[in-house]
């Protein structure tokens, strides 16, 4: 098929010919700019299915449409509401026999997407016309139509390829990474897949194409992978190995204190309390004491209001390690017009329990998680694995870790 800018070839016996396997049907009249009407062929009938995407070629505007099917509508002439066959049918008779003398036929219902472009999709001015072919996006020409569809060629700049579109072995979709930092989700029942679809999405990161002058090179979007099950250590074990993961320059992995397995490398997670604001921390600590439940305003401006007294003179990871004792006396320090005793009761429970559970185990003056580690990701493009797992993360619970986060 000869496609350039102004015209496609459609009338050559070499191209029904080349074409002739994708053919699903031929459009019916009806058509508007919006929707199609198709009767499947005998072979369509067998491959179509709702979701597919597919082509009409306009014989009469030299044009291409895309469309996806809606609906299928199988049809019997003998099986028609109100023919003469419906007493028959009301009595249970069967119509085997003359039901085969019937036409039988299908019809699939295509929403119109667009009119497909050197620069992708535009707009449909004209319908289809009754007679014209719809076919399945041919495989011989993947590549060709996905820049069709999308307007943009397979190794622009800035985007990566992802699955394919549904029926298709060869037609991914592009995303561009700029718009990583949207909300994205994949969801799917136990097994589905979604752990390989991330573990793909994250292979696709390593390895971005940007333009250097004519010659096409690779980088890689710095990650950060929160993984709950283990799932992605895989990365760590091959990189340690002396593999290399697409063009990330550095893996690391994270594990709680206590892990099973570390591994050459491997960081324990602590943290700095400092990232923190008053409020921030004061929130953190009365709902780790209650579990996530509902918390206390009292409570909570309580304990901001000595944080933020004593921020001056103290930082807070000093307020929970060696200055605790300071921070006790200061909350005893305040009247009962300021902090009632039964509220100055219950703050001293939850920084107790959060001193015990949280600050030993995660809170160090040498925090491995700082502003300067995330500089250091970022400018030397990593990959880093948070081990959430069993073993990663002995004996943590989701507040805790929810901390880390």
């Amino acid at each position: 098929m000869n496609v350039d800018n102004k015209s496609i070839e459609i009338g050559e016996e070499k191209v029904e010919d080349n074409l002739r396997e994708y053919v699903l049907g031929f459009v019916l009249s009806g058509s508007t700019t919006s929707s199609s009407r198709i009767q499947l062929t005998e072979k369509g009938e067998n491959y179509a299915f709702e979701g597919m995407l597919v082509i009409i070629k306009s014989k009469k505007r030299y044009t291409e449409y895309l469309g996806r099917i809606d609906s299928i509508i199988p049809i019997n002439e003998f099986y028609q509401a109100g023919d003469p066959w419906s007493q028959a049918r009301r009595e249970g008779k069967s119509l085997d026999i003359i039901e085969k003398l019937g036409r039988r036929y299908v019809i699939a219902e295509i929403t119109l997407l667009g009119v497909l472009g050197n620069r992708g999709l535009s707009d449909i001015r004209y319908p289809p016309e009754p007679g014209d072919v719809c076919y399945t996006i041919p495989d011989i020409e993947h590549k060709q139509y996905a820049e069709r569809i999308f307007g943009i060629s397979q190794d622009a700049s800035g985007y990566i390829w992802y699955g394919n579109i549904l029926g298709y072995k060869n037609l991914p979709l592009p995303l561009n990474v700029e718009n990583i930092t949207m909300h994205m989700g994949i969801f799917g029942i136990t097994g589905a897949g979604k752990s390989y679809g991330v573990g793909y999405l994250i292979e696709q990161l390593a390895r971005i194409p940007y333009k250097k002058g004519k010659e096409i090179k690779h980088l890689a979007l710095p990650t950060i992978v929160i993984d709950a099950n283990g799932d992605y250590l895989d990365y760590y074990e091959a990189y340690i190995n002396g593999k290399r993961i697409g063009e990330y320059r550095q893996v690391y992995k994270f594990v709680f204190k206590g892990a099973k397995y570390k591994g050459p490398g491997t960081r324990e997670i602590t943290i700095d309390l400092n990232v923190f604001d008053a409020r921030e921390l004061a929130e953190f600590i009365m709902s780790y004491k209650t579990g996530g439940k509902t918390l206390n305003e009292l409570q909570v401006a309580g304990l901001e209001l000595a944080l933020k007294d004593l921020s001056s003179y103290y930082t807070f990871t000093e307020l929970f390690t060696t200055e605790y004792e300071q921070l006790l006396h200061t909350l005893d320090s305040y009247d009962n017009s300021v902090i009632h005793h039964s509220t100055k009761a219950a703050i001293k429970s939850a920084i107790a329990k959060f001193r015990n559970d949280i600050v030993k185990k995660l809170v160090s003056k040498t925090p491995s998680l700082t502003e300067k580690f995330v500089d250091e990701i970022t400018t030397i493009s990593s990959l880093v694995l948070f081990d959430f797992s069993p073993d990663g993360a002995p004996g943590m619970s989701l507040l805790e870790k929810q901390l880390v986060i």
